[in-house]
């Protein structure tokens, strides 16, 4: 087969074995096998990808941990239907196969299922039903928006997202979500962003909204991944590495306090402005 007829469709009919032997023809032959389509899943059972595998082991050492959950919020200004809201959420997840995915451990190994009909659910809660003491509304909402994003997720009991619609006024919302780093990452919000905003418009006058079907799914690219970046070729690009930094020593950073052995995950963001020369900052971006 050659690399430029390798259709995602023939690739999906190659045994294990079959896809070995091509992996091997095409790096002799100076291809890089990643450059492969990925093609359609056949069923509904995925491996991980390895970057999910790593988060799924992390949350198991710690389960009640939130650190890799991901909160995000939008302001919605002006008259709002949330019944079509909710219908979009809906079609989204029935759209993106990741939001309709949950996690279980199979043989004590992780694999990802995924489920038919989204179950998205939408709270609707009134701002100022909020227990906010001193504070203004809007930061109860915050409030309330960081207490979900520290509640954990039962990764096999529902696709680990949800989301919550907070009402400031009659044409003031906010709508919040909290995204397990399984199912989600920083790219996903402009393309929800984006897709929920022409979804909405459709359901609010009971339409199908047209987007571009998509041409593969997380789970797609997670047995491709699996299949055709192999232990041989990690151990090839392990050694490339490994030879680029033979040699170097160890960095060693100097911390203001000895760090405790376990991480809490607490941290924290400082903003500062680089000092002149202008050259040091142009080297590190250059780093």
């Amino acid at each position: 087969m050659q690399p430029d007829r390798a259709t995602p469709d023939r690739i999906g009919t190659l045994s294990p074995d079959q896809r070995s032997l091509l992996r091997r023809m095409l790096s002799r032959g100076g291809v890089d096998p990643a450059k492969l389509p990925i093609p359609p899943r056949v069923g509904r059972d995925d491996p991980l990808s390895r970057a999910q595998e790593a988060m799924w082991f992390l949350n198991h050492l710690a389960p009640d941990s939130a650190v890799y959950n991901l909160p995000s919020a939008i302001r919605l200004r002006g008259p709002l239907n949330a019944d079509a809201l909710h219908a979009a959420l809906i079609a989204l997840a029935q759209r993106h196969a990741i939001l309709r995915t949950v996690f279980e451990s199979v043989g004590g190994k992780p694999r990802q299922r995924v489920i038919d009909d989204a179950r998205v659910e939408l709270p609707r809660v009134d701002a100022a039903d909020l227990p906010r003491g001193d504070a203004s509304v809007l930061e109860a909402v915050e409030r309330a928006i960081e207490a979900s994003a520290r509640a954990s997720f039962d990764f096999a009991d529902a696709p680990p997202w949800r989301a919550t619609l907070y009402r400031l006024g009659d044409r003031d919302h906010v709508l919040a979500f909290v995204h397990h780093h399984l199912v989600w990452d920083g790219w996903s919000i402009g393309v929800m962003v984006r897709e929920l905003q022409a979804l909405y418009a459709a359901a609010r006058v009971g339409e199908a909204a047209t987007l571009e079907p998509l041409a593969a799914s997380y789970g797609d690219y997670a047995r491709w991944e699996r299949e055709w970046i192999g232990a041989e070729l990690l151990e090839h690009r392990g050694r490339w590495w490994r030879e680029r930094l033979r040699g170097h020593a160890e960095l060693r950073l100097p911390f203001d306090r000895p760090r405790r052995t376990e991480p809490s995950f607490r941290g924290a963001v400082e903003a500062f402005t680089m000092p002149e020369p202008p050259q040091l900052a142009a080297a590190l971006e250059q780093l």
